[in-house]
């Protein structure tokens, strides 16, 4: 019972929040669209921050070994093969978890500060992103010292059409071609 409650306001948060903006994600808001009283809440979270916070401990917990299992389904792919199908993978993921992705941008453009930098998604994409260059270095198709480099341009580039879509209500993962072959090939190049 008690987890069914939890999830209900953690669920009632992110909508409230993507729909109507962070600030409209009040106590009283959250606990009408969870269907609890503004005490049940309490019980549950010490305030409004508390419940932002575990909503973005809960959705990283989802999230995470999504991200996970892509980088470990395509670590043995072939470097161009596997950042496209890592992307593609990404992209799908973002798609699924839009609300909480919509959520996310809105607190890294208001600069809220619920999550620790160390322990964010887009970190840990980056990782992987460092991973993926580094075996791209290894394989002799670039200098290493381009590792951090390549990776930050790649996230950059990810981050800014996943941003941009979903402002747009677009779907995003008929963009992985796309964003694969201009970052690899360059803009003149890319279908």
């Amino acid at each position: 019972m008690r987890g069914a409650v939890t999830d209900a306001i953690l669920d009632a948060t992110e909508a409230v929040a993507v729909e109507s903006g962070l600030e409209a994600a009040t106590i009283s808001a959250i606990a009408e669209r969870a269907g609890v009283a503004v005490g049940t809440l309490y019980n549950y979270f010490p305030d409004r921050e508390g419940i932002l916070s575990a909503l973005f401990v809960a959705r990283r917990a989802q999230i995470a070994p999504m991200i996970a299992a892509a980088a470990e389904a395509t670590s043995k792919l072939p470097f161009e093969a596997r950042v496209r199908a890592f992307i593609g993978q990404l992209l799908a993921i973002f798609e699924e978890k839009q609300s909480f992705v919509r959520l996310a941008a809105m607190t890294d453009q208001a600069s809220i500060k619920i999550k620790p930098r160390e322990s964010t998604l887009m970190t840990q994409i980056l990782q992987v992103f460092e991973h993926i260059m580094r075996d791209g270095a290894a394989r002799k198709l670039f200098p290493v010292s381009r590792v951090p480099a390549y990776a930050r341009m790649l996230h950059g580039a990810l981050k800014a059409l996943a941003m941009w879509r979903l402002s747009e209500g677009q779907a995003m993962t008929t963009d992985t071609d796309l964003l694969v072959d201009t970052w690899l090939h360059g803009i003149g190049k890319a279908g």
